[in-house]
């Protein structure tokens, strides 16, 4: 590890690697923004090296040479270090590992990242993890348990979960009694600024 990172917290150097990639996506400058990408795999380097599973998870958005790899090698080598952050014990991996598979028609397995996410309290896995509970998919079915996964996504204050919550209260369906009230009060937590959007992830 540089001498400039010698005495800080790994936490520390963690969270200014993650700020420099989320800063990178919305630079409109291809140089700074090459310099923040730069910087930020500097930091992970060490990390990654030591196998720390978010150190695994952000390089995965490290840029790769579209001149070594086809469009369907890209794919497979996505998904390989996905895999690796996700076995590494990376969350956020489990969930986006999770979203590939069930993409892919590899249902229990991603059912089954989608419960670990959602169990180690991911609000968007919580929300999956549930309706996959609710529908039977993937998993043995439970329709209470996964209204339970649904509400404690929406209280994390996740935009698909508080819409299911405010309709459900609206229409009476999904075992809520119907309440004008209670689904005014779920649609207003959609203008809360802290809401996580679906598109968010």
């Amino acid at each position: 590890m540089s001498e400039e990172n010698f005495e800080r917290p790994d936490q520390s150097i963690m969270d200014e690697a993650k700020a420099l990639l989320k800063a990178a996506e919305y630079c409109a400058d291809y140089h700074l923004c090459k310099k923040m990408r730069e910087r930020a795999l500097m930091l992970l380097a060490p990390f990654v090296e030591r196998k720390v599973p978010e150190a695994l998870y952000l390089n995965l958005f490290r840029p790769y040479d579209p001149s070594k790899y086809s469009d369907e090698e890209l794919d497979r080598l996505f998904l390989s270090l996905l895999r690796e952050a996700a076995e590494a014990g990376s969350i956020e991996a489990k969930f986006r590992l999770a979203c590939e598979l069930d993409e892919n028609k590899t249902r229990e397995e991603a059912s089954a990242l989608f419960k670990e996410a959602a169990e180690a309290g991911h609000a968007y896995a919580m929300w999956c993890h549930g309706l996959n509970l609710y529908g039977g998919t993937g998993l043995v079915q439970d329709k209470e348990k996964g209204i339970d996964f649904i509400r404690k996504s929406a209280e994390l204050k996740f935009e698909g979960a508080i819409r299911f919550i405010a309709e459900a209260y609206a229409k009476g369906v999904y075992g809520f009694s119907k309440d004008e009230v209670e689904s005014t009060k779920w649609w207003k937590k959609l203008a809360d600024k802290d809401l996580i959007s679906i598109n968010g992830y």
